[in-house]
């Protein structure tokens, strides 16, 4: 997936493509989890409810993908291949 994004964007900026990457990927894995375990979860030593953390890496991860500078990226091919690698949803998620 990396190498097909690569292609897709020549002659820019390696650092920006694996900050944008990195992102999406990011992103990708906090839905899956918030889908899996909601946005207030148990905590696991304790069993009390909390936030799920995964809520903040879900904001920072769109934070970083919304930036003006990733503007000129082609990212459909990305997030195309994102989709197909998280489309199975966990047990208990309905999708």
């Amino acid at each position: 997936m990396w190498s097909a994004f690569k292609a897709d964007n020549p002659g820019k900026g390696g650092e920006d493509l694996q900050i944008y990457f990195g992102a999406a990927l990011d992103y990708c894995e906090a839905e899956t989890n918030i889908r899996a375990h909601g946005n207030v979860c148990l905590h696991p030593r304790t069993g009390a409810p909390v936030e799920n953390p995964y809520l903040k890496i879900k904001a920072s991860a769109v934070r970083l993908i919304l930036l003006s500078r990733f503007g000129g990226l082609a990212k459909s091919g990305l997030w195309r291949g994102l989709e197909r690698m998280f489309q199975a949803a966990p047990p208990g998620v309905s999708g």
